[in-house]
């Protein structure tokens, strides 16, 4: 978790009554997904500006909870998590504020735009309401609707792609949004983290100039 570690530090250097949100997520809850016990796809867990605290809670997240196949909710939960009616996010146009949402996972992510993918029954659910908070008996959003919503809200993204997953993520990204981010081989070898720093510290400078 040193990543994570040094992402919290950095953010609560710059402002320490930052808020923190963390957010998890797993998959559709359903018998093809070998997960039919699962309670969640997607959960709001919790707020805070203590380091102590929020590291503890990331701690605690169950990381083998979810589904086993291939894909999971993962872009579910970053349109969830940008439109979570518990996180009070700054306005778009709150100048000096940089909106980060940080996701981890091994996984890509199942989307309604891939419905041809070999996946599970919640491509057969209702549609949710488009580009906007829903729930987990609603199918997948289409990655179009996903990252629109975070391009609106000026959001930025940190993905941690552990696995063989991560160029599948960073050509879909660089194709799919205009939303700015910043990926990296994980684990990261480089005990300083430069290189996501100097993303850091860049999106920062351009909210200053805009």
């Amino acid at each position: 978790m040193p990543k994570i570690t040094f992402l919290v530090d950095k953010i609560l250097e710059e402002d320490p009554k930052a808020k923190l949100h963390l957010t998890t997520f797993g998959d559709y809850p359903t018998v093809r997904n070998h997960n039919l016990n699962a309670t969640y796809c997607y959960r709001y867990e919790l707020t805070t500006s203590n380091k102590e605290a929020f590291l503890a809670a990331i701690t605690n997240v169950d990381s083998t909870y979810g589904g086993r196949d291939r894909y999971e909710s993962s872009l579910t939960a970053l349109l969830f998590t940008a439109t979570e009616p518990k996180i009070k996010w700054s306005s778009k146009d709150t100048k000096h504020v940089v909106k980060i949402i940080t996701i981890a996972t091994d996984a890509f992510w199942k989307s309604y735009s891939n419905e041809t993918m070999s996946t599970g029954p919640e491509y057969d659910y209702p549609e949710g309401p488009t580009g906007a908070y829903g729930d987990c008996s609603q199918r997948p959003p289409t990655i179009n609707d996903a990252f629109k919503t975070l391009e609106k809200g000026k959001f930025h993204m940190i993905p941690m792609i552990y696995g063989d997953t991560r160029n599948l993520w960073n050509f879909s990204l660089t194709s799919a949004i205009g939303v700015k981010y910043f990926i990296e081989k994980e684990p990261v070898w480089d005990s300083d983290f430069y290189q996501v720093e100097q993303a850091m510290n860049r999106w920062a400078d351009e909210r200053c100039m805009a």
